[in-house]
């Protein structure tokens, strides 16, 4: 109970040191700059709020209309739409003025900023997002015990197959060189070619084929412009269809 507390605690001093630092440098820089008038700290204070809560509020169904546009902007469209919602904000505050470039310039100040400042302030730090993400997934697999025989992937991503020899010789894996030297395991190369990421390489190992797959997620054009992701189930039963050859990993039911 006691460690449960401190832990809140110091995740409230945490968030307190983050949201004043946000608050100080995007009112510090916003001076600075035209097409935008922010007349004082307190102003600065309640954009970030109220952005920050319209955005965890609105942004998913946001997001979920605009998918399109954003993925063919290449992100840059999220800014713009951060544009649009903190300019309806500013309407409803007095002495505020935003127009211009600055519609678009700000949210991408205020991404920055908030990015930067959740690096400084989880370095080295169990809340990290990586920590959350695989302490999430952990809790997943132990929350059910599964009586059946099971399959571990561990994905390295940009491990060359020269540069995990060279770990192997120099004693940087004692237990997969262990595992390769007592012949329960073999050591194989493999090509990605194109395209080079990890939903691509998945399905040449996984599924024997990884043909006409060119990026995470992608617009099929044929398709009525569905977007095809990699990730999740809603599209993985269809790409599955697509390129298994019944030569992969899992094929055969693995």
């Amino acid at each position: 109970m006691t460690s449960t507390l401190s832990e809140d605690i110091k995740e409230l001093i945490k968030f307190t040191i983050y949201l004043i630092l946000e608050v100080s440098i995007f009112f510090a820089i916003t001076q600075t700059l035209g097409g935008i008038t922010i007349p004082n700290f307190r102003t600065a204070f309640l954009i970030i709020i109220l952005l920050s809560l319209v955005n965890a509020v609105l942004w998913p169904i946001v997001s979920y209309f605009s998918l399109r546009f954003i993925v063919l902007t290449i992100g840059f469209g999220t800014f713009l739409i951060d544009g649009i919602l903190l300019y309806i904000i500013s309407l409803f505050i007095p002495g505020v003025y935003i127009s211009g470039i600055s519609l678009f310039s700000i949210p991408l100040l205020i991404a920055l900023i908030s990015s930067l400042l959740s690096i400084i302030l989880n370095i080295d730090d169990d809340t990290s997002y990586y920590h959350n993400i695989l302490e999430k997934e952990m809790k997943m697999i132990y929350s059910k015990e599964i009586d059946m025989d099971g399959f571990i992937f561990l994905e390295i991503d940009g491990l060359s197959h020269s540069t995990l020899m060279k770990a192997l010789e120099n004693g940087d894996m004692p237990t997969l060189s262990k595992w390769i030297e007592d012949g329960s395991h073999k050591l194989a190369k493999w090509e990605t070619d194109l395209s080079s990421q990890t939903s691509s390489s998945q399905a040449g190992i996984l599924h024997g084929n990884n043909s006409n797959i060119p990026a995470f997620r992608w617009i099929e054009k044929e398709n009525d412009n569905r977007v095809i992701s990699s990730n999740g189930r809603d599209n993985s039963e269809l790409i599955e269809k697509r390129i298994s050859n019944g030569k992969g990993l899992l094929s055969n039911n693995g």
